[in-house]
């Protein structure tokens, strides 16, 4: 078995990616321009780009293909995906992966402290801040009104923020959900690594900034775009 680095323009459904971190294994189910949602075992879940190139690496086997065969070498590897692809479940949308990040018990304690610091600085830092909790997120608000969701997660965290209200480069590494979804929160970054947190700070201030200049009068407009 082979480890070769992402290329975005070769990557197909099928194809098996590996975590350069902790080893696990995925299958590529779905592919967008900022995101892919792969099959885990533990599910569904999407990975930015950026996560993509920077985490992951593409599995290739070496035994389904001959040497010096570049037609034969794409035959073979294609062959086993239509052999198990009847045994795979349907492929479905990757709204309920952006929107919900799995609930789990328990959370790795660095990363709960991560995810703690991170709402802590929101509070002290931003005017008028206040948090509200559910089973999933945390909700962060001011004036009364949602400005970004930071929901648990095992090995991860997602948050979600207002993608008008990002840089260019704040949205190169985030998940944009349709315009037909209609999400006030309509951007994702997902935290890994406490590498992340000046990234996410950075998101949430701008969602924050934005949220407070835009207060709508009578509760969230269905869409803000």
């Amino acid at each position: 078995m082979e480890l070769n680095s992402i290329e975005l323009e070769t990557l197909r459904i099928g194809d098996v990616l590996k975590n350069s971190r902790s080893g696990a294994e995925c299958k590529v189910v779905e592919i967008s321009r900022n995101a892919v949602c792969v099959e885990t075992p533990e599910g569904k879940k999407v990975i930015t780009i950026s996560t993509l190139k920077r985490w992951y690496r593409q599995v290739i086997n070496e035994s389904l293909a001959p040497v010096n065969n570049e037609s034969s070498n794409e035959a073979e590897l294609s062959k086993p995906q239509e052999e198990n692809a009847e045994l795979e479940p349907p492929i479905q949308t990757s709204k309920q992966a952006i929107k919900h990040a799995p609930n789990f018990q328990k959370q790795d304690p660095v990363l709960a402290q991560v995810r703690e610091r991170l709402i802590n600085e929101c509070l002290n830092e931003l005017a008028n801040c206040t948090t509200g909790e559910t089973n999933s997120y945390t909700s962060l608000k001011v004036s009364k009104f949602n400005f970004a969701e930071i929901y648990r997660g095992k090995r991860r965290f997602n948050i979600r923020v207002m993608a008008d209200a990002l840089t260019q480069e704040q949205l190169d590494v985030c998940v944009i959900a349709p315009e037909s979804y209609h999400w006030t929160l309509d951007a994702t970054f997902t935290v890994l690594v406490e590498d992340d947190l000046e990234m996410a700070m950075s998101i949430l201030k701008a969602s924050y900034a934005y949220r407070l200049r835009n207060l709508p009068t009578r509760g969230f407009p269905k869409s803000h775009k």
